[in-house]
């Protein structure tokens, strides 16, 4: 089987890019996944934009991150390697979950934020460990051994998350933590 590289050449279009990262299970959960929640978290935080109140931005990181982890399923994976309409699906509902991450988990305080990155840690390590460690594949679309290829890239790329983690954890603690600006609404 011919590797494939994460490099991609200039002057291909998003069709093209997308059919490259749905030959692989690695490409899907260590590219696809994060590359759009991160993508729709920074637009989030890009702009002064007023966010919710700390009752709506906690139902709304939990909204963000239920969406996230649907997509993550074996089977909705399959779907949306499958069918273009469904993976079209995932890719709108991964950036509104990513701007929902931006705007709600900054206004929710320091102890939230490093609740969710433990537990974002936790169940990333558990998945990929299912998929190295499962005797058959639990996605159709792929074979066992690229499920075991993308369960130990998820452990290298959660480990390196995990120290990223740790290290802005450790610069929030020591800097106090600073929240922004927002101003009260009406409901």
């Amino acid at each position: 089987m011919k590797r494939l590289w994460l490099f991609v050449p200039l002057g291909l279009t998003w069709p093209q890019v997308d059919a490259w990262m749905d030959l692989s299970m690695t490409a899907q959960m260590v590219g696809v996944i994060p590359l759009l929640l991160y993508s729709g978290s920074q637009v989030a935080r890009s702009r002064p934009w007023p966010g919710p109140t700390p009752p709506w931005a906690m139902a709304g990181l939990v909204l963000a991150l239920g969406t996230a982890l649907f997509w993550m399923l074996p089977r909705a994976l399959d779907l949306a390697v499958a069918k273009p309409q469904v993976d079209l699906a995932m890719h709108a509902a991964l950036l509104v979950a990513g701007l929902g991450l931006g705007w709600c988990l900054p206004r929710l305080g320091l102890i939230v934020q490093i609740a969710v990155g433990i537990y974002t840690s936790a169940m990333w390590a558990a998945m990929a460990l299912v998929l190295i460690h499962s005797a058959s594949p639990v996605c159709a679309r792929f074979t066992l051994a690229q499920q075991q290829v993308a369960g130990t890239s998820m452990l290298w790329l959660g480990g390196v998350f995990w120290l990223l983690h740790l290290a802005n954890s450790i610069q929030l603690l020591r800097q106090g933590a600073k929240l922004p600006a927002v101003e009260p609404q009406s409901l």
